[in-house]
């Protein structure tokens, strides 16, 4: 036996509840309610009763475990099919499609959704639900699923913060490079995610799509999230942009390590130039009376050497080369 198929009410009156299919049909549906049925493919996957309170063909209905395609939006006339990727709760992406109609939605995934166990939770209790149009309804959705795209670039752009703290720190212990190598992958992954929704956002701001809801052309219930959309995009681009900032950063952290090492080793050469030097010119093999001093003479070569040295360390600490 079929568990019946649950969806919520939304009665501006101030009777918000849920409902069974088999209590409810379109019909009974008045202006001032709307009807949300969501459903998730791993607790529910018969939707024969679905398809026949809806009265559309099974086959327009998204196929179970169907991985995630180009969004798109298709017109049937007096309802809509919009297929977006949304992100999942465990932060993977998920296709999600919705079939709209005038004064109700269903939402159909395979996996928990982030954005929409955010506005489950956000709109249980707003009673005003009910004077939304499904249009209304589809515009909220999608504005929370641009909004889910928001979190994910906060959270990436938290992790270049982090990077840029550790390849400024005077001490990297820490590689960064393959880090910031995976980081710049998700996020050039979530922008080819994002921008095929430029298509849906497009679409739905065409006259057609307006007269499946009632809407005036110029409605701009979806310019709005069109405009929105953009943002996105322009957040992606510029996170893109910190992470080549936080490599350019790293590189040039990079490299004064590398000049800092090759000055100290400069400055000891110099150092032990004049000590080599001198050791080279007491090892001449020919007579002098220097070389008869004995002991004297072998303390006298060990005090200039360290006179050198010395002279050497006091002008490169003085000049700021150590």
């Amino acid at each position: 036996m079929n568990t019946p198929i649950k969806a919520l009410l939304f009665d501006a009156q101030g009777n918000d509840h849920s409902v069974s299919l088999d209590e409810i049909s379109l019909a009974q549906l008045s202006e001032n309610q709307v009807l949300w049925v969501n459903i998730d493919r791993s607790e529910c996957t018969n939707l024969d009763a679905l398809t026949h309170w809806l009265g559309i063909p099974a086959q327009e209905l998204p196929a179970e475990n169907e991985k995630a395609g180009r969004p798109r939006v298709e017109n049937f006339g007096s309802w809509l099919k919009v297929q977006v990727q949304a992100i999942g709760s465990d932060g993977s992406i998920e296709p999600l499609c919705f079939l709209v109609g005038i004064n109700w939605i269903v939402t159909i995934h395979d996996a928990p959704i982030e954005v929409l166990d955010n506005l489950n939770h956000q709109i249980r209790n707003d009673t005003q639900l009910g004077r939304l149009s499904g249009a209304g309804f589809l515009a909220a959705m999608l504005d929370w699923h641009l909004t889910s795209f928001f979190r994910s670039i906060e959270r990436l752009d938290a992790e270049v913060d982090a990077l840029d703290d550790m390849a400024i720190a005077p001490d990297l212990n820490t590689p960064i490079l393959p880090r910031l190598r995976a980081l710049r992958k998700r996020i050039a992954a979530l922008r080819r995610v994002v921008i095929p929704h430029r298509e849906v956002f497009g679409t739905l701001q065409r006259p057609d799509i307006a007269s499946v809801f009632e809407l005036a052309a110029q409605d701009p219930i979806f310019v709005t999230l069109s405009n929105q959309m953009e943002r996105v995009v322009d957040s992606i681009d510029n996170s893109r942009d910190l992470v080549l900032g936080s490599f350019e950063m790293y590189t040039a952290q990079t490299a004064q390590r590398t000049n800092d090492t090759m000055r100290v080793l400069t400055v000891v050469t110099v150092l032990l130039l004049p000590v080599g030097t001198l050791a080279g010119i007491l090892g001449m093999n020919f007579q002098a009376p220097f070389f008869e001093t004995k002991l004297i003479g072998f303390a006298v070569a060990v005090l200039c050497m360290a006179c050198f040295v010395t002279l050497g360390w006091w002008t490169a600490r003085r000049k700021g080369w150590l």
